[in-house]
């Protein structure tokens, strides 16, 4: 577990040197991903004639399969949305534990609106930054959250062996 820790603490420190470099790799493989499944979705079509909804079945895995080929063919314009999505999902669930938090008063509710409050904060910092933040923030993302599974490996590793 440890050497995994530490494999992975120089991944995360890699991915975050090159975070554009990241982000249009984890673009490129998310879309190639995304082209698979449509591929097996206008496959699935086929196996299931008996069901009346074949031609329809059919039509969404070729046109999710089109969208998925946009991403691949456009993978600037993939990370612009994925980004400004991103932003839009931090403002969104931090305005909403803020909220929750306020309005409910349950145990350690403060510790919610701090996280609601980053999470607010964040996601505007990408959003007013957009579109030039569409470059890094989906390696940055990565990057960080390979680091501290990394840092987490190598802490377990490290207290099993002392105890």
């Amino acid at each position: 577990m440890g050497r995994l820790g530490v494999v992975l603490i120089l991944l995360g420190i890699a991915a975050l040197a090159v975070a554009a470099l990241t982000t249009l790799i984890s673009v490129l493989f998310l879309g190639w991903l995304l082209v698979i499944g449509g591929v097996v979705q206008a496959v699935q079509a086929f196996w299931a004639r008996p069901w009346g909804g074949v031609f329809a079945h059919l039509i969404a895995g070729v046109l999710s399969l089109i969208v998925r080929l946009l991403f691949l063919t456009l993978p600037t314009l993939a990370e612009l949305a994925l980004t400004l999505l991103i932003a839009v999902l931090l403002v969104v669930g931090g305005l909403f534990r803020v909220t929750l938090a306020l309005r409910g008063r349950f145990p350690a509710w403060g510790w919610v609106v701090y996280d609601g409050i980053l999470s607010l904060l964040l996601g505007s910092v990408i959003w007013i930054a957009w579109p030039d933040s569409a470059l890094w923030v989906i390696g940055m993302l990565i990057g960080i959250d390979v680091l501290f599974k990394g840092w987490s490996c190598l802490m377990f590793a490290l207290a099993a062996r002392t105890a």
